[in-house]
Order: structure tokens, then C-alpha cells, then sequence
């Protein structure tokens, strides 16, 4: 029974021989293969059979299994499984009551919490596509999403709410508040939705570059076996109490949520990161590992030192670092003060994780994103689409099995004809398999023809002592095209001058990388997973440097 519900759960895996053989190992690890009971198992495998959604059947195989088993934790409600499955059942009589059906498109733009995760849950067990929206969004940019998405209902809250056609179901207090609908609605399975929604999810990207491109994501075909060989690269167990506090409409948080509840672990959400409070409060609930965006890394670390590690939660055994890059220095200091828990990971809301770096890897080799998951297949290609040699710097292509192409874009947003995207970054592989990011490539700077990489300027500009943040983008110039502006944080209590830091920056790089005009900011402005808002900066006046 054990080994013929694994084989179920990877299917589509099943003719990769040894793939799946490692696969079936850490699913023996992580708890999957722990099936003390025969008749969750055989549900299970009955609903295997009538296609619903595998996710969705490990959140009824555990509420089944393991019923008192704690689920999720938020700042207002304690769940088990036995009650999150319950209240997914219910959600589900609540959509379909307002006309939902198998292959429709459910929107949520809802902070982080139980509702999300209900909802999430509901449409995958109605066959039902899920689309999160992001709360940062302004009034045009969510209708936007809506009207590109076509989705048939918004889930939202009162404070979050847009003018728009689409019907709403609203949090909140009224009669027919979600709320209120959940407490009326039956807690008995839904019908069964057959194949419904290829596209289980479709995630848009964040827009940094451009309007956010909605990624179709057949969730069905790899999301068992995605998660897994994030299960063995994180070293997880069933026995995680994980905290995650970025926001669940990003991909990142979205799959580690997703990760924990199919373990049948615990998940703890919060809204936001609220320093030492955080900290205290993950160490009353037991936290064992956590997902952050690098910036909450250095809000960590520049906390008073005695006070943070009072507060450190003594079961954390495991950071992991998503959505931004990772600064190289930020990694040593964080590996170095904190401790060697830290790993790193490298994805696209189109592919979902492409490579892990673990904290030993993290330590000894911090320019990296470690190597590739087995499940996705790299090629970094020069300007003439020819193969990069090792080391040579390129545009990087990856292969997942859950990408099916951008939703209602042309066809030139399609993997190529072998199921390749390009991910928009710059990117290096060394012998060993080893993947280093150089810069997106929307923020390549040509300056006397001569290609300018922002994230390598940074780099340098962190290594200062009195820098504790710095951004560089390329703005007009007369003479070369384009000339590098460089923003700079200073660090508490510090003073330096632009010339102090263009001075810096001729120390460690050629001449042509030097800042011609430098900035001085309080912070950076920033999205919600941590990534630079470089468009925001655009706006600032580049205003020459005396000594220039």
C-alpha cells in the first residue's frame, strides 16, 4: 500500500528510474510513507484516480490520518487538520453557492492567513484555478489582473476592496460576509471536480520590469514532485513548526505554504516581521525554520546585538533566504552572527524553485545559488544563442515540467520548441554545476558600448564599512549613452561623501564602473519580496559630482 500510494503521488515521474527511486526516499524521510492507517490511504488513492488535485488530497490525507495534528498557526486562530479540511470543504460549498465551477478562475487579495489558505485549498479541491493578487497593488493594477485573468469572483477584505465588475465575496461581519457564509456552510466533501483547471495556479509576476505577466502553472503535472526535492534540499520533516511572514501571493511563500501543509508539518503565518516581537514569538511557539527576503536579513542583524540573542528562538535550525537576491556580504555576516543556518535559493514565479544553496554552501561559496533541482535543466546562451563556455557569462534558459506558457500573452512568451524559458537574468555556471546570478537583464547598462552590471557595482559598494545598502541603475548621458547613478544607505551613525564613494568604487573596479553620480538615501524602495524598485529611483535627479 505504502510504495503503491508513492507511486501514485509521482506519477509523472515514474519513467525517470532512479529520479523517482530518490524521490520515494524523501518521501520515506519528510513522513509521507507513514500511513499507519489503511483507509486515509485507500481514499486517497480512490481520489487519485477521479483527478482531484494532489495537493489538495494530501491536506484530506492528513486531516484523515492525523486529525488532532496542529496545521497552521496565525495571530488570530489555532487549526488541526481535522479543522483546516473541514473549513477547505466548506469554503468549497461557499464557492460553489456563488456560482463557481470546475475550470472557472477564483482572484484572492487577502494578507496572509487562514483565508487564504481556505480559499487557495477550495478552488484546488472544486478543480477551480487560484489567482492571488498582491495587497501592494493600486486600484488600476488589480484590475488590470482581473480583467487579464478573466476571473469570475474576487475573495478580498473590507480595507482591501476595488471598484470593479468582477462579483466580490468580502471578510468582514456583514450576513453575507466569508465569514459568516463559512460558519452556515456544510462541512461535507464537494462534488467531485474531476480534471477541472489545468492551470491550477496562475501566478503573475511581480512587474519590476513591466506589467505583471500572469504564468500559467499545471500545478497537477509536478507539484508533488517540486515539492519534494525542496523537502530533501531543505532537509525538512513533518516535524517543522515553519514561520513565514512575505506575503502568500508571491511564489516563494506560496510554495513553502504549500510544502508544509502537504508534509503535514505546521505552518505558522504572520502579516509582517515586527523585529525582537517576531523573534520572541517564534520562540514561544517552537519555530524550527522560516522563510525571509534578504532585507528582513539585515533588519535582523541590525537589531542590538544583546537583545537578538536573547530573543533567538532556540529550535531555529534553518533560514531560508527567497524572492531578492542575497547579497554575498549579507549571507557571511548573517552565517557568521546568527549562525550557519542559512540557505539561499535561486526561482521564477514561472518555474517555481530552480536551484538551492544549503548553509554550508551558503558559507563557503556565497556568490553562488547552488546547483539545480533534478526536476529542472539550465542553459546559459551568449548574445549569438551558442552555448556559454564554463564561467562564461550569458542569458539563462531553464526547463521545468509545471510551466505552460504566459496567460493571454502572444506566442513569443511560449518556452521555445524544447520547453525553455528565459528567466531574464545574466548568469554563469561553473564545473561543478554551480550557479551564479550576474544581473537581471532589464538592468544591464551600456555605457561606451560597454556591457555594465548594476548587481557587481553593489556588490563593491556593501563591502564598505559605512554602506549598509546600495542600488545602481543607468540613467542618460550625453557623452557614453548611458552613465551609472548609485544610491547609497549608510549605515547607523556613518558619514561619507559622494567622492568618498565613487573613490571607493575606483579602488575595486575599472574606471568605466565608477558612479558618475552618487545619492544618498534613508532606504531603498523596495516590493514585497525585497527586490529594488529601480523604476522608483529613475525619478531621482542625477546631479553631477563636484570632483567630475
Amino acid at each position: 500500500m505504502k510504495a503503491m500510494l508513492a507511486a501514485r503521488l509521482l506519477e509523472p515521474l515514474l519513467g525517470h528510474g532512479r529520479r523517482a527511486l530518490d524521490l520515494l526516499t524523501i518521501l520515506r524521510r519528510a513522513g509521507y510513507l507513514v500511513l499507519p492507517k489503511p483507509a486515509p490511504a485507500a481514499r486517497l488513492l480512490t481520489d487519485l484516480a477521479l483527478g482531484e488535485h494532489r495537493l489538495s488530497l494530501l491536506l484530506r490525507f492528513h486531516a484523515h490520518d492525523q486529525p488532532d495534528g496542529i496545521a497552521l498557526i496565525t495571530d488570530e486562530l489555532r487549526l488541526t487538520y481535522g479543522e483546516l479540511d473541514a473549513r477547505v470543504n466548506a469554503c468549497a460549498h461557499v464557492l460553489l453557492g456563488l456560482g463557481v465551477r470546475a475550470s472557472d478562475r477564483v482572484a484572492a487579495r487577502l494578507p496572509n492567513g487562514s483565508t487564504f489558505i481556505e480559499v487557495a485549498f477550495a478552488c484546488a479541491r472544486l478543480g477551480v484555478s487560484f489567482t492571488p493578487i498582491g495587497t501592494h497593488l493600486k486600484q488600476r493594477e488589480v484590475a488590470y489582473i482581473l480583467e487579464n485573468s478573466s476571473a469570475q469572483l474576487l475573495v478580498t477584505t473590507p480595507e482591501l476592496r476595488v471598484e470593479t465588475r468582477v462579483r466580490t465575496l468580502e471578510t468582514g461581519v456583514g450576513p453575507d460576509s466569508y465569514k459568516n457564509q463559512l460558519a452556515r456552510a456544510s462541512r461535507s466533501d464537494p462534488p467531485r471536480a474531476g480534471r477541472g483547471s489545468k492551470d491550477a495556479v496562475l501566478m503573475y509576476t511581480s512587474g519590476t520590469t513591466g506589467r505583471p505577466k500572469g504564468a500559467r502553472r499545471d500545478v497537477r503535472a509536478s507539484a508533488i514532485a517540486e515539492l519534494l526535492y525542496m523537502v530533501g534540499g531543505f532537509d525538512l520533516t513533518r516535524h517543522e513548526r515553519f514561520f513565514i511572514c512575505t506575503p502568500l501571493y508571491h511564489a516563494a511563500p506560496w510554495a513553502f505554504s504549500n510544502m508544509i501543509l502537504g508534509m503535514g508539518a505546521t505552518l505558522v503565518l504572520a502579516e509582517k516581521w515586527h523585529g525582537l516581537a517576531s523573534l520572541e514569538r517564534m520562540s514561544k511557539l517552537n519555530v524550527t525554520g522560516m522563510l525571509v527576503v534578504p532585507t528582513l536579513v539585515r533588519r535582523w542583524l541590525d537589531l542590538p546585538q544583546v537583545e537578538r540573542r536573547r530573543a533567538h528562538p532556540r529550535r531555529l535550525t534553518k533560514v531560508v533566504s527567497a524572492g531578492a537576491r542575497f547579497p554575498s556580504q549579507w549571507k557571511v555576516e548573517a552565517s557568521a552572527q546568527i549562525g550557519p543556518i542559512f540557505y539561499d535559493f535561486y526561482g521564477a514565479t514561472e518555474l517555481g524553485v530552480i536551484s538551492i544553496s544549503d548553509p554550508q554552501q551558503t558559507r563557503q561559496r556565497p556568490e553562488t545559488v547552488g546547483r539545480a533541482l533534478p526536476h529542472i535543466e539550465l542553459r546559459i546562451l551568449r548574445p549569438d544563442g551558442c552555448e556559454a563556455a564554463v564561467g562564461e557569462r550569458g542569458e539563462l534558459f531553464a526547463r521545468g515540467q509545471n510551466f505552460d506558457g504566459y496567460h493571454g500573452e502572444a506566442d513569443k512568451n511560449r518556452p521555445d520548441a524544447e520547453g525553455f524559458i528565459s528567466v531574464g537574468d545574466i548568469a554563469t555556471l561553473d564545473m561543478e554545476g554551480y550557479l551564479s546570478i550576474v544581473d537581471r537583464i532589464a538592468d544591464m547598462v551600456i555605457s561606451g558600448g560597454v556591457n555594465l552590471y548594476p548587481a557587481e557595482i553593489e556588490q563593491v559598494l556593501r563591502e564598505h564599512p559605512a554602506i549598509s545598502d546600495a542600488a545602481v541603475i543607468g540613467v542618460p548621458d550625453e557623452e557614453f549613452g548611458e552613465a551609472l547613478h548609485a544610491f547609497v544607505v549608510l549605515a547607523v551613525d556613518e558619514t561619507l561623501s559622494a567622492e568618498a564613494v565613487v573613490a571607493h568604487c575606483e579602488s575595486q573596479l575599472a574606471k568605466v564602473k565608477r558612479p558618475k553620480f552618487v545619492t544618498f538615501l534613508e532606504s531603498l524602495p523596495r516590493s514585497p519580496q525585497g527586490k529594488v524598485l529601480k523604476r522608483e529611483l529613475s525619478v531621482f535627479p542625477a546631479k553631477k559630482l563636484s570632483a567630475s
